[in-house]
C-alpha cells in the first residue's frame, strides 16, 4: 500500500521544467548532491558510477554511444527510484564521461564487460536493465550472460547490430577507404561535428557481438520504446529484437513523434511509467512465490513420488561432509528432508562448499551474501550450480534452483552433491576434506593390453555382421524400407 501511494503521489506531482538542462523533471523529493564513486578493477580501467541503495528489484541504466550517466533519462529514473526506495545504478562506460580509459581503444566487447562488472559488483538481487540506443544492445548481451540476475529489460531506441548493418550497406569503394584510413564517420545529429568517429578495429570487433541473425535466448519481460521519427536508429530494429527474443512477454511502444533521444516530456514519462509497471509486476511475482501454498490432486501424487526418492541415510553423510569441508562452526540441522532443505535453501552453505574445493585465492564465488531476500538466495543457488558445472559436474546431474529453494526435488539436490563429492575425491588435489569413503572415486581410464599373438588371432575372428558368408551382401532379400533379416 505504501508503494502504491508513493507511485500515485509521484505521478501526480511531477512537473515539467523546461529550463532544467535537457528537460528534467522536478520531483517532490530533495535531490542531494552526490560525489562520483569508482569501481576499481585490477585488469581493466576504473568505472565511474552513482548508486542508490534500496529494495529490489533494482534498476540499472545503460547510456548510449558517446553518452554518459548524466543524461536526462538517467537522472529522471534516479529520482523515480529514490522516491519509491528502490536501488538504482547509473555509470559511465570505459573511456566515457568520468570513467578511466581511452575512448579510441574501446570496443563493444569491452563495454559489455563493463556492464557485467557493474551487475556483479554493484548490484544485489533481480535488476531491471534500461538501455538507451547502444545501451540497448549491451542490455541484451547482459541478459544473456546473467539470466539469473536480469529480471526485465526496457530498451529505448535499441541499436542492436546497428553499427554493423549500417556499415555493411556502404558501397564497396567506401568500405575500402574506411579500411585504408582506419576510421569511419557515422553520421549523427547529436553532436557538433555531425558524426561519430569509429575506428575500423571497433567495427570489426563489433561483428562478434551481432544478435539479430538468430534467436536471442532471453526469456524475461521485455519492453521496447522507439520513436518513429528516429533518424539515427530505424524503429524496425526494435521490431526485429521483439521477434528474435524467446520471451513471450514482449511489448513494443512506438511514439509517432518520437525522435532518437526520446527527451520530450511525454517520452520521459512513458519511460518512467514503463519501469514502474515492471517494478510492480516483479514485486507481485516475489510475493506470489513467497506465499505459494501446497499442491493437491495429481500434482500432490507426483510430488509424493519425487519425495520417496529422498535418502535419509545419504542426508546424514552429506551433512557431515559439508560441515567438515567448510571447516567452520556450522550448526547441524535436525534430521529430515525439510530441515535439510531449510539448511541449504539460502545458498550460503553451497557457495562456501564450492569455494572450499578450490585453492585459496581461486574461489569461483568471491562474494557470498547472507541476504534474506528470496531472489538473492535463488541467485546464490544459481551461482553454486554454475560453479559446480565448471568444476566438472555433468549437466544431467545438476538440480534446478526451484528444486532446492521451493523443496520440489530434494533427491535431485542429493544427486548433485554426491556427484560433486565424487569429483572432489577423484581429483585428489588436497582440497577435499573428510572421509574419502563417503563418495565413490570415479574411474579415470580403462586401459586394456593385448600381446602381438592375441592381435593376430583377432584378425581371424569372423565379425557378427558378416556371419559365415564371408561378407556376402543381403541386398535384394528384403523389401524397400524393411529391416534386414539377420538369422
Amino acid at each position: 500500500m505504501a508503494a502504491a501511494a508513493a507511485r500515485a503521489l509521484w505521478r501526480g506531482s511531477v512537473r515539467w521544467c523546461p529550463g532544467a538542462g535537457d528537460g528534467l523533471w522536478a520531483v517532490p523529493v530533495c535531490r542531494q548532491k552526490s560525489s562520483v564513486s569508482f569501481l576499481t578493477r585490477p585488469d581493466r580501467p576504473n568505472l565511474a558510477y552513482h548508486k542508490l541503495k534500496g529494495k529490489n528489484p533494482g534498476v540499472v541504466f545503460l547510456p548510449g554511444l558517446n553518452s554518459n550517466m548524466n543524461g536526462h533519462k538517467a537522472i529522471a529514473l534516479e529520482e523515480f527510484c529514490k522516491s519509491l526506495g528502490h536501488a538504482y545504478v547509473r555509470f559511465d562506460y570505459t573511456g566515457c564521461g568520468s570513467s578511466d580509459g581511452n575512448l579510441k581503444e574501446c570496443t563493444i566487447g569491452k563495454w559489455r564487460k563493463d556492464v557485467l562488472s557493474v551487475l556483479d559488483e554493484l548490484t544485489e538481487g533481480p535488476q531491471i536493465l534500461v538501455g538507451s540506443s547502444l545501451g540497448g544492445w549491451l542490455m541484451l548481451h547482459a541478459a544473456i550472460a546473467r539470466p539469473e540476475k536480469v529480471a526485465a529489460l526496457v530498451g529505448v531506441a535499441v541499436a542492436a547490430d546497428y553499427v554493423i548493418t549500417t556499415f555493411n550497406q556502404l558501397p564497396v569503394e567506401v568500405k575500402k577507404v574506411v579500411e585504408e584510413k582506419g576510421e569511419w564517420k557515422l553520421p549523427t545529429k547529436h553532436n557538433e561535428e555531425g558524426f561519430y568517429c569509429l575506428t575500423y578495429d571497433f567495427i570489426k570487433e563489433a561483428e562478434n557481438h551481432c544478435l539479430l541473425a538468430s534467436p536471442i535466448p532471453i526469456t524475461c519481460p521485455v519492453r521496447l520504446i522507439h520513436g518513429m521519427k528516429d533518424e539515427d536508429v530505424p524503429w524496425h530494429i526494435s521490431m526485429q529484437v521483439a521477434d528474435r527474443v524467446l520471451s513471450k512477454d514482449v511489448d513494443i511502444i512506438l511514439r509517432k513523434a518520437g525522435q532518437h533521444r526520446m527527451k520530450e516530456k511525454d517520452d520521459t514519462k512513458l519511460l518512467v511509467y514503463t519501469v514502474d509497471d515492471l517494478i510492480d509486476k516483479l514485486s507481485h511475482s516475489i510475493l506470489e512465490m513467497a506465499n505459494r501454498g501446497p499442491s493437491y490432486g495429481l500434482s500432490r501424487e507426483v510430488q509424493e513420488k519425487i519425495e520417496q526418492k529422498y535418502d535419509p541415510e545419504l542426508e546424514t553423510r552429506l551433512v557431515n561432509w559439508i560441515m567438515t569441508q567448510c571447516g567452520e562452526k556450522i550448526e547441524q540441522p535436525p534430521p529430515g528432508r525439510q530441515h535439510f532443505q531449510k539448511w541449504l535453501m539460502d545458498g550460503t552453505l553451497l557457495c562456501k562448499l564450492i569455494n572450499s574445493l578450490h585453492p585459496k585465492g581461486k574461489e569461483p564465488i568471491p562474494k557470498i551474501s547472507e541476504s534474506k531476500m528470496a531472489f538473492k538466495q535463488m541467485e546464490q543457488i544459481s551461482q553454486f550450480l554454475k560453479a559446480a558445472e565448471v568444476y566438472g559436474v555433468r549437466t544431467t546431474d545438476i538440480f534446478q534452483t526451484v528444486d532446492l529453494w521451493e523443496g520440489k526435488d530434494m533427491a535431485a539436490v542429493q544427486r548433485t552433491l554426491m556427484a560433486l563429492g565424487s569429483l572432489a575425491v577423484t581429483k585428489d588435489d588436497e582440497c577435499y576434506k573428510g572421509d574419502p569413503s563417503w563418495f565413490h572415486r570415479k574411474a579415470q581410464q580403462n586401459r586394456r593390453g593385448f600381446s602381438e599373438e592375441q592381435l593376430r588371432q583377432g584378425q581371424n575372428v569372423i565379425g557378427l555382421q558378416m556371419g559365415s558368408n564371408k561378407g556376402a551382401s543381403q541386398s535384394g532379400m528384403t523389401g524397400y524400407g524393411m529391416p534386414r533379416q539377420i538369422i
